[in-house]
């Protein structure tokens, strides 16, 4: 798989979206190491239960404000959080209330037929797959969307990314943490999705307003 410039695309996610729900089970893990998630995108079925183990020396609070899955684990460290699942299909931006750079994603198949490209943006998917869905957190402005792809064998899939969302400043004192400004590429960030209060992100907002998938940086 190719972005629109010709470089390989890892962490995409080539899913069957009309794929039967066949109620897996089991345990998943995604690890949190020198202030990262790992992996930093993790792909699960439908029913799968995920464990968020912290590898670190330091606490972290993991929570999730996607409408696919909210949670919050709160502030732990060694101690076993308890495990989350994870029982509607979609992506789930994850994040750390703590550490602001940690930002991951879990994407929940509905079914079994789901691959994850790897970092040559390459996944093996069965030769009679000639339609199916992609996601990638740049392909939409919220990072939840996903797009119908043509598959024909011996080619690439090509896809076109959003600007990644960046935010630039954050000032402590409220209980909601201050004030969050976003942009695109140093540019204020005019992404059309519409805060608590009604107004368009891009302007000024409080981490409660905030969107999944757009996170601060300390």
């Amino acid at each position: 798989m190719l972005d629109e410039q010709g470089a390989p695309l890892p962490d995409a996610i080539i899913f069957v979206a009309n794929s039967e729900v066949d109620g897996a089970e089991g345990l998943r893990v995604m690890d949190q190491k020198n202030k990262q998630f790992l992996p930093s995108t993790l792909l699960i079925q439908q029913g799968q239960t995920v464990r968020f183990p912290n590898s670190d020396n330091i606490r972290h609070n993991v929570y999730s404000f996607s409408q696919v899955k909210s949670f919050e684990l709160a502030l732990y460290g060694d101690s076993r959080a308890p495990d989350v699942n994870f029982n509607k299909p979609g992506a789930v931006a994850i994040a750390c209330n703590i550490h602001d750079q940690m930002r991951g994603f879990i994407f929940v198949s509905p079914g079994p037929q789901a691959w994850q490209t790897n970092q040559q943006g390459e996944a093996m998917i069965p030769d009679t797959l000639t339609q199916a869905s992609v996601w990638h957190p740049r392909l939409s402005v919220n990072g939840t969307e996903s797009v119908a792809v043509s598959i024909r064998p011996g080619s690439h899939i090509v896809v076109a990314l959003k600007p990644e969302i960046k935010p630039v400043s954050r000032t402590l004192g409220s209980r909601a943490f201050g004030i969050w400004r976003w942009t695109v590429d140093g540019i204020p960030a005019q992404t059309g999705i519409k805060n608590n209060a009604g107004s368009e992100y891009g302007s000024t907002d409080t981490l409660e307003q905030r969107p999944a998938g757009l996170c601060a940086t300390r």
